[in-house]
């Protein structure tokens, strides 16, 4: 049997004006079990936990405490500490301020299935992506490039949930569900017409993270109500965190591909049977 895991996923923001989603996960007896999901720092860190339905957006994000987030999933491994954490951001062993071997690689690979990623600039993610490596390295997590086995520990991996959902959901294109991108997704529909689709998609990703891994014990919102939009923001992120945990799992068990270099990759998981 394999030996115990446990693994944290960050839903990083680029910036510091946005809030970032975290989501831990366990493996204990051969199985993944959810022990936090949360769409910001705030509520990871909170000694209350907020229900989902409580959820919103943090009116003052700021940049992640690492040593902080650390110690709370400490806690809630009753000691343990994580061994790898997968992180939504681009991040290198070496300074980068444009495309990187990895995002070239990674994009050749799914561009035509829509889910090319993003270029990186001095400022996206910039000062914010080089602090949370840094602490991270600080912390004792080495950032893992194409020269890093797949399974090694205290590692930090790069992860981009759109290949990582093409994969669990074996689709032939990234799947919509962005809150911030709806008009452009359905612009012919209205808001409430808008709604019912991304929570169709959320309800799509956490059914399919719940095969792979144990339930995961969060409800999401009903997609008939007449709140805004932004309110779906929070569950955005909290399920994206719990994608890049779902890709940490897979770099655990060894079912992952390496996009890059001996300076960065993009890890991506193989298809779950």
């Amino acid at each position: 049997m394999r030996p115990d895991f446990a693994v944290l996923g960050i839903d990083a923001a680029w910036t510091s004006k946005n809030p970032s989603g975290l989501a831990l996960l366990q493996r204990r007896a051969g199985r993944w079990s959810w022990l936090a999901i949360a769409p910001s720092q705030d509520v990871f860190l909170s000694s209350t936990p907020v229900p989902p339905h409580a959820w919103t957006r943090p009116t003052s994000p700021r940049p992640l405490d690492v040593a902080r987030i650390l110690a709370a999933s400490r806690a809630l491994l009753a000691g343990r500490e994580i061994d790898v954490v997968a992180v939504d951001m681009p991040i290198a062993t070496a300074p980068f301020d444009a495309r990187r071997n990895a995002d070239d690689a990674l994009s050749a690979a799914y561009g035509a299935k829509k889910a090319a990623v993003h270029s990186p600039t001095k400022e996206r993610p910039g000062k914010v992506g080089t602090d949370i490596t840094a602490a991270f390295r600080r912390a004792g997590y080495a950032v893992a490039t194409a020269a890093t086995p797949a399974g090694a520990r205290r590692h930090i991996l790069e992860v981009y949930p759109h290949a990582a959902l093409i994969e669990l959901l074996r689709l032939d294109e990234r799947l919509p569900y962005k809150v911030a991108r709806s008009t452009k997704l359905w612009p012919g529909l209205d808001p409430p017409a808008r709604r019912r689709r991304i929570v169709a998609a959320f309800e799509t990703i956490l059914h399919a993270l719940e095969r792979v891994t144990a339930p995961a014990g969060i409800t999401l919102p009903s997609g008939d109500d007449d709140a805004p939009l932004a309110r779906l923001k929070p569950y955005e992120d909290a399920l994206d965190a719990m994608v890049c945990a779902w890709v940490a799992a897979c770099y655990a068990d060894g079912k992952v591909r390496a996009f890059g270099d001996a300076t960065a990759a993009i890890w991506t998981p193989l298809a779950p049977p």
